[in-house]
């Protein structure tokens, strides 16, 4: 049928041929009557037997076709209530088999399951290929069709969306809607990541792996970028279609279809998740490394001298000595002691660029800020009545000590200090940071407000 289908779409003819199945669509009844009786002479000219007991050559808006109603008037594909029932039955078989202590199924069992929900995702709202990965990647362990395979834990999670959702998601608009309400470019380099919205200021973001994650592929990383990215712009994007560029081309895939590599299947599961929660309808598009060149920048926006801080042990000691912190003004992604925090440049978990242009009335502050910036701090705290630790380096000829020293006099004010040395602060990124250097030690002071 092949060749007989190339001529017949060669010609404009909108049809489909499975097997010895087809269906034919047109713009109009007359058309459709049109066609219908080109290709019901082609094919009787051509030699086929048709079982005309089977055939419809009459035009219709709403028909059923391999398992599926298409409803013209509606503008939908549902899968049909028999199929539905059929497929809902197995999953519950399943499910409840595991519930009972099974773990292992013979391998044609699941891959008939799979089948049947891998040829209803044409009619599906929810993302089949990515809902499916972990158990096909079980399926593929098998040795042979009738042994047994492991149903692991993301497998079984798979298997119970399904059945949750077969139903709840049954129906697809037959045309997708062609609007584009925002565009985002990310990308990911070897120290770090960075994303923004196309026309919306203030929306870059900035993040940097750790060790570990560095060590990742470049498909992970470009991956992870975009959900990480995505989870910061989620609530901004709910319910809006957005086309997302980045410079990896196998990130488009693995997003939309998933992939057999488990931290790669893990981020597409990610990213389709918020995706599905939020409403947002996500189409990844590839473009050349050089027209990316405003996200590789900010992908490299890492090496900071000043996002220095104390290290753990010490900020615990001042943590249960003057109380719970509850926000961190001065951090970074990787150093900040706050779940609450806010950064010099945008990451995405701070809750904040720029910590002075919001109120410092939030509970107990934590604060360490560059050295330049501390006499600027002293003043927000004065005026705002701030509760909180002040930490700076004790320089006696900076301009903000002796500051300091005067409101020390005031114990409404500065309630007490602690002295400790500067080997207890861990280094900024920065390759010129004094602050960490053990050639360099000097006294720090923890000054407590409030």
């Amino acid at each position: 049928m092949r060749p007989v289908v190339r001529h017949w779409r060669a010609q404009g003819y909108k049809i489909v041929v499975y097997l010895d199945d087809g269906i034919l669509g047109a713009s109009s009844y007359d058309k459709c009557v049109r066609l219908a009786g080109i290709v019901q002479k082609d094919l009787t000219d051509l030699g086929f037997l048709l079982a005309e007991e089977k055939c419809n050559w009459v035009p219709a808006q709403k028909v059923k076709w391999l398992g599926h109603m298409i409803d013209c008037e509606l503008g939908e594909v549902k899968v049909t209530e028999e199929r539905l029932i059929r497929t809902e039955c197995f999953l519950s078989n399943m499910i409840e088999q595991v519930a009972n202590g099974k773990v292992c199924f013979e391998a044609k069992i699941l891959a008939s399951v799979l089948g049947q929900i891998q040829s209803m995702k044409g009619a599906l709202s929810f993302n089949v290929d990515i809902m499916t990965k972990f158990s096909f990647m079980c399926l593929n362990r098998k040795s042979s069709w009738f042994s047994d395979v492991y149903l692991d834990s993301d497998a079984f999670n798979e298997l119970t969306f399904c059945l949750k959702h077969l139903r709840i998601c049954n129906g697809q608009c037959l045309e997708l809607a062609a609007k584009i309400d925002y565009v985002v470019y990310s990308d990911a380099s070897a120290t770090g990541f960075g994303a923004y919205v196309l026309s919306l200021e203030g929306s870059e973001i900035v993040g940097t792996w750790t060790p570990g994650e560095a060590m990742k592929s470049s498909s992970w990383r470009e991956a992870e970028a975009v959900s990480r990215a995505l989870r910061n712009y989620s609530s901004l994007l709910a319910n809006k279609s957005v086309t997302w560029f980045c410079d990896c081309r196998n990130v488009a895939y693995i997003v939309q279809k998933g992939s057999m590599v488990c931290d790669l299947q893990g981020i597409s599961r990610q990213i389709y998740s918020i995706c599905f929660d939020k409403g947002i309808q996500l189409t990844i598009k590839w473009l050349p490394r050089e027209e990316n060149w405003y996200c590789d920048m900010l992908s490299k926006l890492h090496s900071d001298s000043d996002d220095w801080s104390v290290s753990d042990k010490l900020f615990t000691f001042l943590d249960e000595k003057w109380g719970y912190f509850d926000v961190d003004l001065f951090a970074s992604e990787h150093n900040h002691k706050c779940s609450t925090y806010y950064s010099k440049v945008r990451f995405f978990t701070s809750s904040g660029v720029n910590a002075f242009d919001y109120s410092w009335k939030r509970g107990n502050c934590w604060m360490v800020p560059p050295p330049i910036l501390a006499l600027k701090t002293v003043n927000k705290i004065l005026r705002e009545e701030v509760t909180g630790v002040l930490i700076v380096p004790k320089w006696l000829v900076s301009p903000f000590w002796p500051v300091l020293v005067d409101l020390l006099k005031d114990k409404r004010i500065i309630k007490e200090y602690f002295e400790f040395s500067s080997n207890l602060i861990e280094k900024g990124r920065g390759k010129n940071a004094i602050f960490g250097n053990v050639k360099q030690e000097f006294t720090m002071v923890a000054f407590r407000f409030g």
